[in-house]
């Protein structure tokens, strides 16, 4: 899996009507005190509930005699980025996100920044070895970017942008269609749908014949799921991408969002 970081803005939040997660307002948002007090032991589904927000699948892979799953979290008000990670589906811990290179770069003829490309394995190496977030640190983190945010400054995580429907419908009802279309496909294809130990025949009957198949390291096979974004979504929605990982004919570890490879990307219908 020696290969390069996938999205050029990994931090972008898609809801919809009807999906449990629509704010009123074009601001997505956790409660402060909740998130700074979330108790551990707690499950994905139990700390989306307590937060009231949907987190992004970013890895889920095996170490020893435990599963470790990351999620990633993402609130524009108050603004803050973080990594949950779970053990044995259990939350252990909050951390920061590893630290991101950014470079200049061009969409449709406007400046753009996005992440320098990264080694997923490497990354996930450097997730697992951060240092658990105290609640007092995850109260100063959220400080500096409320101070960066009324400054102007540029914030230490990618921009947010949430994407409601009636605001989509309104800009272009063609955008519209194909933003939702992105969100179905993210639906069929969600990672948290895959277990680590299923078998080649198991991960097909949830998610069908994979998109491509490539060799990775130590006789590693990759399998490649999901779809590019149609031409009219904008840049940076996070595409319905997810990489299954096998080793022995099991599922060894399964990548999306920030830890799937751009050079995946091209292989992609």
């Amino acid at each position: 899996m020696k290969d390069n970081l996938v999205h050029y803005l990994p931090l972008l939040i898609l809801l919809f009507a009807g999906s449990g997660c629509m704010a009123a307002t074009n601001k997505v948002g956790v409660s402060s005190e909740r998130l700074i007090n979330l108790p551990r032991g707690v499950n994905v589904g139990e700390v989306e509930k307590h937060l009231g927000i949907k987190l992004r699948h970013e890895f889920t892979v095996r170490s020893g005699t435990n599963q470790f799953r990351c999620m990633g979290l993402l609130s524009t008000e108050p603004p803050a980025s973080f990594y949950l990670i779970f053990s044995n589906s259990n939350l252990v811990r909050i951390t920061e996100p590893p630290a991101v290179v950014w470079t200049n770069a061009t969409f449709r003829g406007k400046p753009w920044q996005r992440p320098v490309p990264v080694d997923p394995d490497e990354r996930m190496s450097l997730t697992l070895l951060q240092s658990a977030l105290s609640p007092s640190d995850i109260a100063s983190r959220i400080e500096i970017n409320s101070q960066r945010n009324r400054r102007h400054d540029p914030l230490n995580i990618a921009p947010a942008f949430l994407l409601t429907a009636p605001l989509w419908i309104a800009l272009s009802p063609k955008m519209a269609a194909e933003v939702k279309q992105v969100e179905a496909w993210r639906r069929k294809y969600d990672p948290l749908l895959v277990e680590l130990g299923a078998s080649t025949t198991e991960v097909e009957r949830v998610f069908g014949k994979p998109a491509a198949s490539l060799l990775g390291k130590g006789g590693d096979i990759i399998w490649l799921f999901g779809h590019k974004n149609p031409p009219n979504v904008p840049a940076g929605v996070v595409p319905a991408l997810v990489a299954v990982v096998f080793n022995n004919g099991s599922v060894k570890c399964i990548l999306s969002d920030q830890f799937f490879s751009i050079s995946w990307q091209a292989l992609m219908p």
